[in-house]
């Protein structure tokens, strides 16, 4: 019995209804679930936007600490600059 699916689509039958595939929780979607991502050959991602939403909320929980230390560590060391931009951002905004 010959394959229903034409030959150049072979091994991407999501193609032919437009559904693809997550690789992270396997179920089949929409493309508008897929977030953009220009570097992969059809410009979408290949986790749904759940699955990276939930990986991202895991791993910011995760490393939540060191996160925050990193962050004090940056404002001391640049504190000086980034006031100086808040002002001049302040100050335009104010103008306007």
């Amino acid at each position: 019995m010959k394959s229903k699916i034409p030959f150049g689509l072979r091994g991407r039958a999501w193609l032919l209804d437009g559904s693809r595939r997550c690789a992270h929780c396997q179920k089949w979607l929409k493309p508008s679930a897929f977030p953009p991502n220009p570097k992969m050959r059809d410009g979408l991602g290949s986790w749904c936007r759940e699955c990276v939403v939930g990986s991202t909320r895991e791993w910011r929980a995760k490393h939540r600490t060191a996160n925050l230390s990193r962050r004090r560590e940056l404002w001391a060391a640049h504190r000086d600059q980034v006031n100086a931009h808040r002002r001049e951002l302040y100050a335009t905004r104010k103008a306007a």
